[in-house]
């Protein structure tokens, strides 16, 4: 019975995730009236206090002579109103990327992308690798390595008004726009690797932070708001055990827990409670 449940269990989750729904990053501002600073929902962080968010890039290559090409829209972006997270309406939000070898407080990182590979893992973490950044309205921004192109940030949106209804991204062919309420955010940044027959199998890593340009100051580009900084970490073609265990220690993540039948039902347990929406 118990092996019946645990099978159930991993079943419903692989399903879960398998039917394209959302793994989203919760955020939004410690107070609306009077803001300070732009909370973030995370239950990890690396030694220095930084809070680490992850994701995974897939893709497919149709000729098996090419390298897949990798991209992730996931995690997505969300301010979940049940959670008393949200930002004004008419607030813009971007999400800025950092050089983490200048920025980040106990020298993880190597630059806007950041690069371990577990094959080489003397070699620590790099400045390597080259990613393209874009929203759903059309922004894109580059980062390779040590070195961006263009601003170092990209708009997730304004916060809704909770009347026009439109969706962020669209909505799929033949469904509704998603109703968002008022002060609500829900996007996705796609984050596409280049260079993909060069790029070993490891951890990208992108230094960020949430930023908000508040309406009630007037729009103009600035930030007046801020979250701490984070890591976002991607794997890129690794097994789900080294990203977790390599890949966040390298990243400054002290406390992994190895990869046992009990941490396997907790991990279970928490990615069934993770907020997964079906994309609208």
């Amino acid at each position: 019975m118990k092996k019946y449940f645990l099978a159930t269990l991993l079943l419903t989750c692989a399903t879960s995730v398998s039917q394209g729904q959302d793994v989203d990053i919760e955020f939004g501002l410690d107070n609306l009236a009077a803001p300070t600073t732009v909370v973030v929902v995370s239950g990890l962080s690396n030694s220095d206090g930084t809070q680490i968010l992850d994701g995974a890039f897939s893709g497919l290559s149709f000729d098996p002579l090419l390298p897949p090409d990798l991209s992730a829209d996931n995690p997505g972006f969300i301010t979940p109103a049940s959670e008393g997270l949200l930002v004004n309406s008419g607030d813009e939000v971007f999400v800025r990327f950092l050089n983490a070898g200048t920025e980040s407080t106990n020298s993880v990182g190597g630059g806007f992308v950041s690069f371990f590979d577990p094959n080489n893992a003397a070699a620590g973490v790099q400045a390597f690798g080259n990613i393209t950044v874009s929203n759903s309205s059309g922004g894109s921004l580059s980062l390779n390595g040590a070195s961006l192109s263009g601003d170092a940030a990209i708009s997730l949106g304004l916060g809704a008004d909770g009347i026009t209804g439109v969706s962020t991204p669209p909505p799929s062919a033949g469904e509704p726009p998603e109703i968002l309420g008022v002060g609500e955010i829900h996007t996705h940044l796609t984050f596409d690797l280049q260079d993909e027959a060069t790029t070993p199998a490891g951890v990208i890593g992108l230094f960020g932070q949430f930023e908000v340009d508040l309406a009630a100051t007037g729009l103009d580009g600035v930030a007046d708001v801020t979250s701490s900084p984070f890591f976002l970490l991607l794997n890129a073609n690794l097994d789900d055990t080294t990203f977790r265990t390599q890949g966040f220690q390298a990243f400054g993540v002290t406390a992994v827990p190895e990869p046992t039948t009990a941490v396997l039902l907790t991990t279970v347990g928490a990615a069934c409670a993770i907020r997964r929406r079906r994309r609208p």
